[in-house]
């Protein structure tokens, strides 16, 4: 049986042969051009299979370190300590969200999982009073909203959003409230749900911020970031040329939208305390326990990072060189 060239698309061979093929009892043309794109279909996954896999032997052989040659050590885990059932570090991504779902399946109220595949949404699960959920799992909240198009129509679909971080923004969150899809934040379950963020005051701004420290309102509404949550905390860090730390805020209300151009995000906050000793740039930089820190980059602090995982480094300097703070801090430097 001659093959396909370079003439011809493999389906218009089968038609070819579809023709000129004679068929046994039982058979027939439309069964042969199944059979044969199912053919084609399985080739191709092969081949996907087989690219893949060269694909990553050679990221393997990319990676691989010439023996003598010295490395910074830069294999240290800095994600955050769990010890659940035997998963000592939080999740790092979706997978991980999977996997401690799957521990955390009775307590959250799920007698049974259906079903997990690789397809939209991710589970289908039973609840104690016998209700069928339809789960999406995300690492954050808010990369729904990027990985499901149109979101409208994807959250019509589901029930439930479970992930390690609610992050939804505010001015969306009318989205979920309408389609009454429920987001499980797996780390407030495991009482870990508390952020904690850089707020960098700019240059032009730190001569007035400085004269009101000690003298602001016992609630202010300040500037944050957008995915900032109630019980969040707030490190106010005077930017370059100062750089240094010198209080901290906790957030009594999530983010909001304002109207204001150069502070688009504002949340309710306190303050909890102003140091005695500010913490400088190069002071974090020659802390061991803060080696490899993002924050601590040449380029400096922008924006309002989030730095919830070097928090237990970052409250343990603070305290240390202002132990007088001790009784306002101490209750907020471990989430349990």
């Amino acid at each position: 049986m001659p093959k396909p060239d370079g003439t011809m698309t493999f389906e218009e061979w089968l038609m070819e042969e579809a023709k000129t093929t004679e068929f046994e009892e039982g058979d027939s043309p439309e069964k042969f051009l199944k059979l044969g794109k199912e053919f084609l279909e399985e080739e191709l996954r092969k081949e996907e299979e087989r690219l893949r896999a060269r694909r990553s032997k050679k990221r393997l052989r990319k990676n691989i370190k010439p023996k003598g040659v010295n490395m910074k050590k830069s294999s240290k885990n800095t994600s955050q300590v769990i010890n659940y059932k035997g998963m000592q570090y939080a999740p790092q991504g979706e997978l991980g969200v999977v996997y401690l779902f799957s521990k955390l399946q009775r307590e959250l109220g799920y007698t049974a999982i259906t079903r997990i595949r690789d397809a939209f949404p991710d589970c289908e699960a039973i609840r104690h009073n016998g209700e069928r959920v339809r789960i999406e799992f995300e690492y954050k909240s808010g990369n729904f909203l990027n990985h499901h198009k149109p979101v409208n129509q994807k959250l019509k679909d589901i029930d439930a959003i479970i992930c390690w971080e609610d992050n939804w923004p505010a001015e969306k969150r009318s989205l979920i409230n309408k389609h009454r899809v429920e987001i499980l934040d797996l780390r407030k379950h495991l009482g870990l749900g508390s952020n904690v963020w850089f707020h960098v005051v700019k240059k032009h701004y730190q001569k007035d911020f400085l004269r009101d420290l000690r003298r602001e309102p016992k609630t202010l509404h300040w500037p944050c970031h957008k995915s900032t949550k109630k019980k969040d905390l707030l490190i106010d860090y005077i930017g370059a040329p100062g750089s240094y730390i010198i209080g901290i805020k906790l957030l009594t209300s999530d983010a909001y939208l304002t109207k204001n151009d150069d502070f688009k995000y504002r949340a309710e906050c306190r303050r909890i305390a102003v140091l005695d000793k500010p913490i400088h740039m190069n002071k974090m930089r020659s802390e061991k326990s803060l080696i490899g820190a993002f924050f601590l980059k040449p380029n400096g602090l922008q924006g309002s990072p989030r730095v919830t995982e070097y928090w237990p480094q970052l409250s343990e300097l603070i305290l240390r060189l202002n132990p007088k703070l001790k009784s306002k801090v101490r209750e907020y430097t471990s989430w349990d």
